[in-house]
């Protein structure tokens, strides 16, 4: 049987459905809550699961993160560029710089033309970010996953974690324009 009346019994349970507070905001007038906030409370019955508003910074302030990575910082600041650092040097060093090079060589030493995104991002990653500046992106990186696995997203034998976190990419504010640079730095970023 499919569909919302079938029986969750023969699923992997979680225990909790967690949605971050801030993430699940709407506009007074939003089209897409209601939308959003069924699918939430259906999800959270079929799994007979709880349902549970947890945010990311409160939870990495209540729980001695900041003191294991050496305090002082919250969760935005630390986060803050590691997806962009990570994904623009990683794409320019193994994808850009070597189509460049390649390029150039056969067309007299013209770059090739490039959509705007990837050109922001690439240029970001060759022009600012280091090696070492990687190496750093990387480690706050896995200190998020291990956060994420200690504390939210609990190991258990039944349905490999404890809980299953859901946020919406978009609230379905209206927004006619990508914005390169809002893409490359979603994480210091609130979401829409």
């Amino acid at each position: 049987m499919r569909g919302q009346n079938a029986p969750a019994d023969n699923l992997r349970r979680w225990q909790t459905v967690i949605v971050p507070a801030s993430s699940w905001t709407f506009e007074a007038n939003s089209a897409a809550a209601p939308l959003l906030n069924d699918f939430k409370d259906v999800l959270a019955k079929f799994l007979n699961a709880s349902l549970t508003e947890q945010g990311h910074v409160e939870l990495w302030n209540t729980t001695g993160a900041i003191d294991r990575i050496g305090g002082g910082s919250t969760l935005p600041d630390f986060l803050s560029r590691t997806y962009a650092d990570i994904i623009s040097f990683w794409e320019w060093t193994n994808l850009g710089a070597p189509w460049f090079k390649e390029f150039a060589a056969a067309n007299d030493g013209r770059e090739p033309a490039i959509a705007p995104a990837p050109r922001v991002r690439w240029d970001y990653g060759r022009l600012n970010i280091t090696e070492a500046d990687y190496t750093e992106a990387v480690r706050r990186k896995e200190v998020m996953r291990t956060f994420m696995q200690d504390e939210l997203l609990k190991a258990d034998a039944d349905s490999c974690s404890s809980s299953i976190l859901i946020t919406p990419w978009s609230t379905g504010a209206t927004d006619y324009r990508v914005r390169p640079l809002s893409l490359l730095f979603h994480c210091s970023r609130p979401r829409r």
